[in-house]
Parts: structure tokens; sequence; C-alpha cells
């Protein structure tokens, strides 16, 4: 993919999804989202530089993103590179204007993507600008892609499906 792709949306906001083959493509020359959003970050990063990570958390930080989610082998290093890099800027942030983050490694994939869906809302700070969910994969497998895509091609009836299972 050479960028984000628009598929659908839900409770009235847009839901993207980019895919790409490592860290080091998600950059700043992507056409982000407007606003701020909420991200739902795939990945196995078991053998991935620290620095490729907070390069990527970086770039997803200037472009808007208010709330990490992320999943995968690995996710919770992930996410711990995510909020040292999101430190930075604002060492102490209030409840209003934290940049959330959650790491989802006990969970089905289809359970992070119901979360992300569902129930991933950012601080006060950024509700005005909230315009949309991104899920990013990397390098996804095949099984990835097509669990993300059965999400998100109809969000609302996934999470129908998620809610009347046990998973939900």
């Amino acid at each position: 993919m050479n960028g984000f792709v628009k598929v659908g949306s839900v409770y009235g906001r847009e839901v993207h999804l980019l895919e790409v083959p490592d860290f080091c493509w998600i950059s700043p020359e992507l056409d982000w989202p407007a606003g701020s959003f909420v991200t739902l970050l795939t990945a196995d990063a078991r053998g991935v530089d620290s620095e490729r990570i907070a390069n990527a958390a970086r770039t997803m930080l200037d472009a808007g993103c208010a709330y990490f989610c992320t999943w995968g082998p690995r996710c919770k290093h992930v996410h711990d590179v995510i909020d040292e890099v999101r430190a930075i800027p604002d060492p102490n942030p209030s409840a209003d204007t934290v940049v959330m983050t959650t790491w989802h490694d006990d969970e089905s994939l289809d359970e992070a993507l119901c979360f992300l869906l569902s129930t991933a809302c950012p601080a006060e700070s950024f509700i005005d600008t909230w315009r949309g969910l991104v899920v990013i994969t990397v390098n996804p497998t095949d099984s990835v892609r097509g669990r993300v895509a059965s999400a998100l091609v109809d969000a609302h009836a996934f999470l129908e499906r998620m809610w009347a299972s046990d998973d939900g």
C-alpha cells in the first residue's frame, strides 16, 4: 500500500487502514488523516530495533495520534517505547492532555480491534479534533490481514458479532 485507505466509518468517525512492510515506512510523507486520531498498531516486533519503533511513534504523534493501542508479539515493548517518546514533549501531562497508550498482548486481534472501534477514546483536549480511527499493520501475515479486513469492512456488524460472542 502506498498510503492510507479509508475503509469505512464507525460512530461517525472515519476508519483508515495503512499496511506497511516495516516500521520505517511510517513516515511524515504519508497523507495522514486530518485532526487527531486513535491508532491500533499491529506488528510482530520481535527483533525490531527500539529506535525504529521510536521514530514511527514520533511520526504518529506529530501527525496527530492521541491514543495508541498496540497488538502482536512484543507489543508491550512497542507500548513502552511509545510511552518514552510521548513523555519527551510533555513529561507531566494532565488527565485532559495525556496521549493514552494500551497494549493488548493477552487478547486476540479481534478483541484488540473491538477495543479500538468501541472503547478507545482520547483525552478531553483531543475530543474536538478527533476525526478518525487508524489501523496500521506492520508486515502483516495473511491471517492478520484477513482479520483486520473482516473487522473493518463493516465495523458495526463486526462489533455486533463480538458483543454477541464471549470475546466482546
